[in-house]
């Protein structure tokens, strides 16, 4: 899961397009993705580069799959079938 808050518009727009080529299901500026090791570190630095330290943050954090999750508001599958979209 990778969630951001940047305050530049351009930035912003710019995360949104690299974050929209890796995820499959996001809301607004949290995204849901199958990443391996290092995309997701390849992903990370470059949303890094797009951040300003004094009033942005980046979150990339890995879901564990045996982990259980409560779901709030109705779901769809994802394409992959292995995930559920809460909306």
């Amino acid at each position: 899961m990778i969630a951001y808050d940047i305050s530049d518009q351009r930035n912003r727009r710019r995360a949104l397009q690299q974050l929209r080529q890796y995820s499959f299901g996001y809301q607004n500026s949290v995204f849901e993705a199958q990443l391996l090791l290092r995309n997701k570190e390849a992903l990370c630095q470059e949303l890094e580069s797009l951040l300003d330290p004094a009033t942005d943050r980046l979150l990339c954090a890995r879901l564990d799959r045996d982990s259980l999750c409560d779901q709030l508001g109705t779901g769809t599958m994802t394409p992959l079938k292995k995930f559920l979209l809460i909306n």
